[in-house]
């Protein structure tokens, strides 16, 4: 009977892995007249694209050449600059405030995947937070993001968040408008999507 309780137990307390969603995200936050995305990319996929088949993997430049890696790093940020497309309204509207990942940040993660794909581990995507913004003028009836193709399917999500004051004890009636994200016209950009 011991024996058994020691199975269920050993059983039980084995701790279960959850599987991450392995897919590009994009939070559009739309806030006191500015606009806030913030995603998650994985830019160790989006360099494998920049670098010839001469170069050697990632996670050998990182070590082996940093000045390769660096510039393909570099060649990665200025393709999400240049083919993000974000609009209001209608309107181009030009991304600032650009935040990446350090370059420390990729090289670490780099020679990670590379050792684990070397002692044939499986190797999970490594997902950078990249983030940017823009402000705006006016409140917009609608708001357009996409990013390059490169970065594969993207996952978007839009949070408009309203916020109040409440006494101590008084009770905030929030209303919800009915929102949705829709699917872009089929001729648009991979990636782009539409909040009304």
């Amino acid at each position: 009977m011991r024996w058994l309780l020691l199975g269920l137990c050993l059983a039980l307390g084995t701790p279960t892995h959850a599987h991450t969603l392995e897919v590009t995200t994009a939070q559009i936050t739309l806030r006191d007249g500015q606009i806030a995305v913030s995603a998650h990319i994985d830019v160790l996929a989006l360099m494998q694209t920049l670098k010839t088949p001469d170069d050697a993997p990632l996670g050998l430049l990182a070590v082996a050449d940093p000045a390769v890696f660096d510039a393909l790093a570099e060649q990665a940020r200025i393709t999400l600059q240049a083919h993000t497309h974000l609009s209001v309204d209608g309107t181009s509207v030009t991304p600032v405030d650009w935040r990446f990942p350090s370059l420390d940040h990729l090289r670490a993660e780099a020679q990670r995947a590379w050792m684990a794909e070397a002692m044939q581990d499986h190797v999970h995507a490594t997902f950078s937070p990249i983030s940017f913004g823009a402000q705006l003028t006016r409140a917009p009836s609608k708001v357009e993001l996409a990013l390059p193709p490169e970065v594969g399917p993207v996952l978007m999500s839009f949070v408009q968040p309203v916020s109040q004051l409440a006494q101590p004890g008084a009770a905030v009636t929030v209303l919800v408008p009915p929102r949705s994200l829709s699917l872009a016209p089929a001729s648009a950009p991979r990636g782009h999507a539409a909040a009304p």
